[in-house]
């Protein structure tokens, strides 16, 4: 392998890098609203809660928005594939999804 490949191979890595520092996580209730972003985990949720969240449609690596709802209080109102849902504050702290900056 020349210098020349090299070089190019360690910019190509740097650039990749630099591409995932783009994205973070946050929780739900710290989404702006028309945010889109990837559901990443569903965390500190006993079994009834994370069955309910099933129910719903709500699942890791499912595509959601947050169509509208407060930072600090009240209710989260999310769309998920064809379907608009309005979920408790408590409930939109336990999502966790990933977005870009």
């Amino acid at each position: 392998m020349n210098m020349d490949m090299k070089h190019t191979l360690l910019d190509f890595t740097k650039n990749f890098s630099f591409y995932e520092e783009k994205k973070m996580i946050l929780d739900l209730t710290h989404l702006d609203n028309d945010c889109t972003g990837t559901i990443k985990e569903i965390k500190n949720c006993c079994d009834n809660f994370i069955a309910k969240f099933h129910s719903m449609g709500i699942r890791t690596g499912k595509i959601i928005k947050k169509v509208s709802g407060q930072k600090y209080s009240g209710p989260q109102i999310i769309r998920i594939d064809n379907l608009q849902i309005a979920i408790g504050y408590k409930m939109a702290k336990h999502i966790l999804v990933e977005v870009e900056k």
